[in-house]
């Protein structure tokens, strides 16, 4: 298992944004990943992996237990038989590899800051037995050992502080420093990675790797590659101190307004032509050599992707002129959809649309058909994607595919009642909608 910290000096560098798209993008790929959310004073990274019910707003995501949680009780002498109340498993396409949360614990509550308060009073550095960071190192094996692990991807607290100092020498293989291009963000960034080779290691730990990305450039400042690159490898008072840094990963800022942060590295992923995409995947690959190919279920997320970039556009119009334009914390990407039936086997969705409960879903098929299938129709699966929706309460479906150009198509169908002529009832169906 290869455990990889996420880090930075300052707040604003898109952390915990590139942790959850390179956590999501290696479980595409077919790794067994896990995501632990260290940033204990400020967490949030349930926001980032679209952790919550189909229908409620991410904003509304509370953890019922987590990191913190777990701490607490293997430090009073009750470790937890079972691994899996604390962590989340993650929806992600068939043919996908795996993906888990361990979430902060059950922030924003009461009862989470005040178990917090309780792991530092103790104070890891001032434990004279070090059983509080024993934990922390048990925590870490358990998780590769219970889940079979390729990669833990741990979010590191900003600053300098103890926890964020635990993440990033004793727990960490590997360090993505985030930095800014101020001078806040290239002192402190500068004087950590410096530390890492004087850093605390176990017995047949190898030294920390230091990987330096460079966030949020302007398009238009071609300069500061350079300019950063200069100022982190500027000699230090000692030969151990001074950087050697072979490669800077540069990550722009957002190039079109209105976009959200999630979505905007998800769609980077698909260009060849975006710098976005290229840094991006730049950086996938030194994480993961062996990366091959897009998988399957890579390019169903890709789908997906331009699919909710639709929904929340508003460039879907019907034939009436109405836009079809959906807020984008009322758009869900990637859930199992659990109908009320315990009959009925829960279905991945790639996107769920509606505010107060869904209304709308959008799925991926491998063949789009010509006309509204019945039971009779090849879909590549035992039940067709209408039929299966006709016994829920989603009023609306889109099935979208894209073509060997790898353009997206699609096709809108809503929910209407038919006179059935033999029994002369009136039963669900789902008809065609026009779009402009």
């Amino acid at each position: 298992m290869r455990t990889v910290t996420f880090y930075s000096y300052k707040g604003g560098s898109g952390r915990s944004l590139l942790l959850a798209n390179t956590a999501r993008y290696l479980a595409l790929s077919g790794r067994r990943v896990a995501a632990l959310d260290f940033d204990l004073e400020a967490p949030g990274l349930q926001y980032k992996l679209n952790i919550g019910s189909p229908g409620q707003r991410p904003a509304d995501i509370v953890p019922e237990r987590g990191v913190v949680d777990y701490i607490l009780a293997a430090n009073a002498g009750n470790e937890p038989e079972r691994l899996e109340d604390y962590i989340m498993p993650v929806a992600l396409p068939p043919g996908s590899g795996d993906l888990w949360l361990m979430p902060a614990g059950s922030a924003p509550s009461g009862s989470y800051w005040k178990g917090l308060t309780n792991i530092t009073k103790r104070g890891m550095l001032n434990d004279p037995d070090g059983m509080l960071i024993a934990d922390f190192l048990e925590l870490k094996f358990r998780l590769e050992e219970d889940l079979g692990l390729d990669f833990l991807l741990i979010d590191a607290r900003t600053g300098i502080t103890e926890l964020g100092g635990l993440g990033t020498t004793l727990l960490a293989d590997t360090v993505v420093c985030l930095v800014l291009d101020n001078s806040e963000s290239l002192a402190g960034s500068r004087a950590v990675l410096r530390s890492f080779s004087r850093a605390l290691r176990l017995d047949g730990q190898e030294p920390v790797e230091a990987v330096a990305v460079l966030s949020r450039v302007a398009a238009q400042d071609t300069s500061a590659e350079r300019r950063v690159r200069e100022y982190l490898t500027e000699p230090g008072t000692t030969t151990a101190e001074s950087l050697m840094i072979e490669t800077l990963y540069v990550l722009p800022e957002e190039p079109e307004p209105g976009l959200t942060e999630p979505s905007l590295l998800d769609r980077a992923r698909e260009s060849a032509e975006s710098t976005l995409g290229r840094s991006f995947m730049a950086i996938m690959r030194h994480l993961d050599p062996e990366l091959g190919r897009p998988t399957k279920a890579l390019r169903r997320q890709q789908a997906a992707d331009a699919m909710r970039a639709l929904l929340t556009g508003g460039s879907i119009r019907r034939r009436d002129g109405k836009a079809l334009r959906f807020l984008d914390d009322q758009v869900v990407q990637g859930e199992f959809f659990e109908p009320s039936s315990p009959f009925i086997v829960p279905r991945y969705v790639d996107l769920m649309a509606g505010h107060g409960g869904v209304w709308l879903v959008a799925e991926f098929v491998a063949d789009l058909p010509t006309k509204v299938p019945t039971e009779d129709e090849i879909w590549h699966e035992p039940v067709p994607p209408l039929v299966w929706w006709l016994d829920t309460y989603v009023h609306e479906v889109v099935l979208f595919t894209t073509d060997w150009e790898g353009r997206l198509q699609y096709r809108w169908f809503c929910r209407q009642t038919e006179l059935d002529p033999y029994s002369k009832l009136r039963v669900p169906q789902f008809e065609e909608v026009e779009l402009a």
